[in-house]
């Protein structure tokens, strides 16, 4: 919004001209020669050598300001990657649970051990991609989420082989797959913000 931009240069230090289509005073030359265009969000200093230029984006960046248009974005963002966040766990929790329910039945069975380890890998990566859904930011999920399916299995992969994930400056352990409490029988059930502290916490 013109308003919006109009506000972010008096706060950078520029002042605005007494006629509507006049230059403003720069605030790093000192000279009355910038060009502001309020509607396109864009401004110039035409004096040689003055670094005074850019863009409202940028202007808001330098200022550690955030315009009401990139505040919207980001909670649309959010919105969007939670509302994703809750259907894509609980399609992966549903797989999850299938899983430990048929690895289940093969524990007892040592002669049909393959495909007990079998299961128990698809296991490993399921519990991986769940600490992945509850951890990552909401841009991060969106990106794994839309990353092609070799590069999402490596992230995954990357996880089990890692024993957990380093997101937001936090290291997050990957909870064990089957304990002697019969944790493996909850696990999935449900979604929590995150449902296990940081190491160090």
């Amino acid at each position: 919004m013109a308003a919006d931009f109009r506000a972010l240069l008096v706060q950078a230090g520029a002042k605005p001209p007494r006629s509507e289509r006049g230059r403003w005073l720069c605030p790093i030359c000192g000279k009355m020669r910038v060009s502001v265009n309020l509607e396109r969000g864009l401004f110039h200093c035409f004096t040689a050598g003055c670094a005074f230029s850019g863009n409202s984006v940028l202007l808001a960046r330098q200022l550690g300001v955030e315009s009401h248009a990139s505040t919207r974005r980001r909670r649309e963002l959010e919105e969007r990657a939670e509302a994703l966040r809750h259907r894509v766990y609980q399609e992966t929790a549903a797989k999850f649970r299938e899983k430990m329910a048929a690895y289940d039945a093969f524990r007892s069975r040592q002669d049909l051990l393959e495909p007990g380890l079998a299961l128990y890998g698809d296991l490993l990566r399921l519990n991986a991609e769940l600490l992945l859904l509850e951890v990552l930011s909401p841009a991060e999920l969106c990106e794994f989420i839309a990353a092609a399916e070799d590069a999402r299995e490596k992230r995954i992969i990357d996880v089990v082989s890692q024993d957990g994930v380093a997101t937001g400056g936090k290291f997050y352990s990957l909870p064990p797959v089957v304990s002697a409490h019969g944790a493996e029988a909850v696990r999935g059930s449900q979604m929590t913000e995150v449902s296990w502290r940081a190491n160090g916490e």
